[in-house]
C-alpha cells in the first residue's frame, strides 16, 4: 500500500572481539572487555537482517555509502536477535532513536565494546 506508515527497527550486530582494543572503541567506551565481542547498535526503516547486510557488503546508492565504516570493518555475520527483537517494529523515528541509545548504554555499561551513533564520544 502506498500510504502505509513507515516502521522502524532497532538492531544489534556483532563486532569482532578485537574491536574492544581498537582506538575507535575507546572513543565511546571507558572499559571495554577484550574477552567480549563488540556490539553495533543501530536503527533503520529497513528490517534488521537487510540493514546489517548493507553494512557488511558496503552497500552504496547514487547518493553514496549506506554503511557504517565501523560495522563494515569490524562486523561479523551475526545479529543478536534476542537482545532487541521484542521491541520491533517501532512506530516513530523518535522511538527508534531513543531505544537505540538506551540499548547502547545498557550494553556499554556491561563492558561490551559498543558502537552506536547515539553514544557520545568520551572526553579526551
Amino acid at each position: 500500500m502506498a500510504n502505509e506508515p513507515i516502521q522502524y527497527y532497532v538492531y544489534i550486530g556483532q563486532l569482532k572481539k578485537e574491536f574492544a582494543k581498537s582506538k575507535k572503541a575507546k572513543q565511546k567506551n571507558r572499559n571495554p572487555d577484550p574477552n567480549k565481542f563488540g556490539l553495533y547498535v543501530g536503527y533503520s526503516s529497513k528490517p534488521p537482517k537487510e540493514r546489517w547486510s548493507q553494512h557488511l557488503t558496503k552497500a552504496r546508492n547514487k547518493k553514496g555509502r549506506l554503511y557504517s565504516k565501523v560495522a563494515a570493518d569490524w562486523g561479523e555475520n551475526y545479529i543478536h536477535w534476542k537482545k532487541f527483537e521484542k521491541y520491533n517494529p517501532l512506530k516513530t523515528i523518535e522511538d527508534a532513536k531513543a531505544l537505540e541509545k538506551k540499548i547502547a548504554i545498557k550494553y556499554r555499561d556491561k563492558n561490551f565494546a559498543v558502537w552506536s551513533d547515539a553514544l557520545p564520544y568520551l572526553d579526551k
